[in-house]
């Protein structure tokens, strides 16, 4: 039987403690080559990483402040372990989102990430 565990999530090398889900997206960018007939083959391109992710927002704050990430626009590392390998890339907090439900009284919020090519680290 196979063991399950959410995958550990790191923003500047700090734990994010308050995820709900996590999306990580690696991307080839390499283009099509179609000739007159047919489908040739696919081009090599540049390497590049997008990820997104939910966390809960309690009263008192959060130990990293996404909001304070993406209005600064400070360059940030992203890491994560997938299947025992430990991945990081380097890149900047795009854009964020607040949602508060009244109905429940949770303050959710929503972040995207776009960086490079992720470097295998442990």
């Amino acid at each position: 039987m196979a063991n399950f565990r959410a995958m550990a999530f790191s923003i500047n090398d700090k734990k994010v403690a308050e995820l709900t889900d996590v999306t990580v997206k690696f991307m080839t960018n390499g283009e099509q080559q179609v000739g007159t007939d047919e489908v040739l083959g696919e081009s090599v391109g540049i390497i590049t990483t997008e990820a997104s992710f939910n966390h809960v927002e309690p009263v008192e704050g959060t130990e990293i402040d996404m909001d304070d990430l993406l209005l600064s626009q400070v360059p940030v590392n992203l890491s994560f372990v997938k299947r025992g390998q430990v991945y990081r890339i380097d890149g900047k907090l795009i854009d964020g989102e607040t949602k508060s439900t009244m109905k429940s009284g949770a303050t959710n919020g929503t972040y995207n990430f776009r960086g490079g090519k992720p470097k295998r680290v442990g």
